[in-house]
């Protein structure tokens, strides 16, 4: 288990900070059990067709924003790596 683990950071582990940051794990499973719940509801108003469809909207739309985003990443780092060249 790693519960006890350090911070792989060694300024922050100097000061006894642990790996987890459990304030982001309460936050996390606040938010995940609310889905979990309202996911629970719509599954049960929705028929299968609809519930498929819409589920495979919302994995698109996530995918696509994703993929946007890393491709923003991508460009950047390359352009920062060609101006750390060019120095």
């Amino acid at each position: 288990m790693n519960l006890n683990q350090k911070h792989p950071n060694p300024q922050k582990a100097i000061h006894g900070k642990v790996a987890i940051d459990y304030e982001i794990v309460a936050l996390t499973m606040a938010v995940l059990y609310l889905g979990t719940i309202l996911g629970v509801q719509i599954g049960t108003y929705l028929n299968a067709p609809t519930l498929a469809v819409s589920l495979g909207l919302v994995l698109g739309f996530m995918c696509y924003t994703t993929i946007q985003k890393a491709v923003k990443n991508y460009k950047d780092e390359n352009k920062k790596r060609e101006q750390e060249m060019a120095k």
